[in-house]
């Protein structure tokens, strides 16, 4: 009897719609849904997100059980209370053994009395099981599920109507702008309680200097009639002038034209035009940097803009939004649309075919004199990439780099006279890509004539790009497995990942939402925290959990016909194994195709099985004829039962 041969498969390299069948790698894909390439090679399912308004998160908040005697009289959702210690908690299920718990505050102490804030049913504890459940492993699954639901539904839409126009994490909370109706937008922050209304600023204009210098963030300053606000921003129009504008919060009256604005009792400046409330226009698009312009500490604050306002800083501190003007005599058409930090300036791009750039250190002066230039860059800008040695300015028919380090050095050169820029695609990852008619092209410096070469990446999976390219809004770069996504409206997309500079492996997504607008930004510990703007109104953050926000998350993979090294041979399977690295548990269901699909070939029965990893309950489990076990990497077993002279798994 002949001997069963075997040979090992080793998947990754992402999906492949162009190799003909004998020439391509045997892991590589044919198709796929919401996985990823692993940065280490093989295939990973892609995370999860939930929806997000700074309330806790479903997935990441833990839970606890109080085990209890009598579970009469308690309330789902009420809050109880640690007589002694203080620590407070929400009961989001009541089971015939105790309470489940969450939003925990403190640290309760055994054998002290608890109070219900809605019942008012008192009982002493004895002592609560941290982040696990009452019973069994099979509970916690469905406990945690619940704990998921009851969390998920106290997450608000941001208020308005349409789209979220942008969202965005700054430090301890998030930024996110919706309609509030066909005229004016508002902005919003994330607190524990939900979406809060950033409060509003009043802009004042000045046409007379006293003593500018007096004129200093948080300064309180006052109209001389009893009339009081608190500086929040300040720009002249150029160095010297005695025109430009100021920032106040806590404004309720006064300010008048020509009355002069004083700290304590100095006259600073006289006011040309009466305070009036700063507002937004709706229907913008926003893009976001945050940035440290002065070093010092306390000053890391957020610069956006959105095609419809003029750009602008957002203080934490003061909770205020605060405009900022690089034209003060052309305000109908200061209106930028892509914002970059590049050199401790900020740059903005106009659609008009400029880009123009703040003072070094000072992104409210933009004046020549001070080092602000007005570039053409001889087309609709698309996009920057602000990198170490140049800033990266896309557009929608070529490429250029700006570099230099201040006005008297900067120097605008083509970098790619053939490779533009689809708006929102253009991401740093190792170097520039973005998007464009040709597919996902890579910009990379050379020591060749232009300093920079450009070459499209995505050839193999160009029906993809061509399938979504009219429809893409936004991109991002998920740093953490060094992933660019790139998002249409309707929540497809594709994702690319790499090593060391080089792709390995395009895979598409289906997020199940539309999407207007995504944004990665670094939160107050440094992680970074990637969200969506979505056409309903919510706002999600990608990179959470299991599900999409609850709903069952679709993933399956299909490989590459194996020939085996003998295409002319037809074969007889006997077995399969399939390697899975897990954490917890999880059910994979596996099936082989043979012969390109051949019609004449019989299929192996679909195995669906569960798997337990090294942080499950059960050491091994079998089911049917997979077996699966709980260590590091667990093993599928596939018993095959079709001949062909090549196999497909679909995972």
């Amino acid at each position: 009897m002949q001997q069963p041969e075997t040979a090992a498969v080793i998947l990754g390299g992402g999906l492949d719609l162009i190799t003909p069948p004998l020439q391509v790698l045997p892991g590589v894909l044919i198709q796929a849904k919401n996985y990823e390439s692993d940065l280490n090679n093989g295939y990973r399912v892609m995370a999860g997100y939930e929806r997000f308004d700074g309330q806790y998160s479903p997935t990441v908040t833990p839970f606890y059980a109080i085990p209890l005697s009598l579970v009469t009289g308690w309330v789902v959702a009420e809050t109880i209370t640690g007589q002694t210690s203080g620590a407070t908690a929400v009961i989001f299920q009541i089971s015939t053994a105790g309470l489940y718990i969450t939003e925990v505050v403190g640290t309760f102490t055994a054998a002290e009395t608890i109070l219900g804030s809605t019942s008012t049913t008192s009982q002493t504890i004895t002592f609560v099981y941290l982040n696990v459940t009452l019973i069994d492993a099979d509970e916690f699954l469905d406990v945690r599920y619940n704990k998921e639901i009851f969390l998920r539904n106290k997450i608000t839409a941001v208020p308005g109507v349409g789209s979220v126009l942008g969202a965005f994490r700054h430090q301890a909370l998030a930024l996110a702008v919706r309609n509030f109706d066909s005229t004016n937008a508002r902005m919003y922050r994330s607190t524990t309680a939900g979406w809060q209304q950033v409060a509003a600023s009043h802009i004042i204009y000045f046409d007379a200097v006293n003593q500018f210098d007096l004129l200093i963030q948080g300064v309180t300053i006052n109209d001389s009639a009893g009339n009081n606000a608190t500086l929040v921003g300040v720009s002249r129009q150029d160095i010297g002038s005695n025109t430009g504008y100021i920032v106040v919060t806590g404004y309720t009256a006064g300010f008048a034209n020509n009355a002069h604005i004083r700290v304590d009792t100095a006259h600073a400046i006289t006011i040309s035009v009466a305070a009036a409330q700063v507002t937004l226009l709706a229907n913008g698009k926003y893009e976001w940097e945050q940035h440290n312009f002065t070093g010092g500490a306390g000053r890391y604050r957020v610069y956006g803009c959105d095609g419809v306002n003029p750009a602008f800083e957002y203080d934490v501190t003061y909770n205020a939004i605060v405009p900022i003007y690089t034209d003060q005599s052309n305000k109908s058409i200061d209106i930028p649309t892509f914002i970059a930090i590049y050199r401790n300036h900020l740059f903005l791009a106009f659609e008009r075919g400029i880009i123009r750039n703040s003072e070094p250190g000072n992104p409210f002066l933009w004046d020549a004199a001070a080092g602000t230039l007005e570039i053409a860059v001889g087309a609709t800008p698309t996009g920057f990439d602000s990198t170490a040695k140049a800033l990266i300015i896309g557009t929608a028919r070529l490429t250029q780099a700006l570099t230099g380090t201040v006005a008297e050095t900067f120097e605008l050169n083509i970098a790619s006279q053939n490779a533009g820029a689809r708006a929102y695609t253009m991401v740093h990852i190792g170097t520039t890509h973005m998007l464009n008619d040709f597919g996902i092209q890579s910009l990379t410096r050379t020591d060749t004539f232009g300093n920079f070469a450009d070459q499209t990446i995505s050839e193999i999976v160009q029906p993809v790009i061509n399938q979504l390219i009219d429809t893409v809004v936004a991109s991002t770069v998920v740093l953490r497995n060094s992933i660019y996504k790139i998002f249409t409206s309707s929540g497809t997309g594709i994702s690319a990942t790499f090593q060391k500079g080089q792709v390995t492996g395009f895979i598409p997504f289906d997020l199940g939402i539309t999407v207007n607008t995504v944004s990665n930004a670094n939160d107050e510990i440094g992680a970074e925290r990637i969200l969506i703007g979505s056409g309903t109104g919510f706002v999600y953050e990608m990179e959470r959990g299991r599900s999409f926000d609850g709903a069952e998350k679709e993933s399956w993979m299909r490989t590459a016909y194996a020939y085996l090294e003998t295409p002319n041979f037809r074969k007889k399977f006997q077995r399969a194994s399939v390697g899975v690295v897990i954490s917890g548990k999880a059910t994979v269901t596996i099936n082989a195709d043979y012969s390109l699909g051949s019609s004449d070939v019989q299929d192996t029965r679909t195995i669906g099985a569960k798997i337990d990893g090294p942080n499950s309950s059960f050491d091994a489990a079998q089911f049917d004829t997979a077996v699966f076990d709980g260590r590091l990497v667990a093993t599928a077993y596939l018993d095959l039962e079709g001949t062909g002279d090549s196999i497909s798994l679909i995972i």
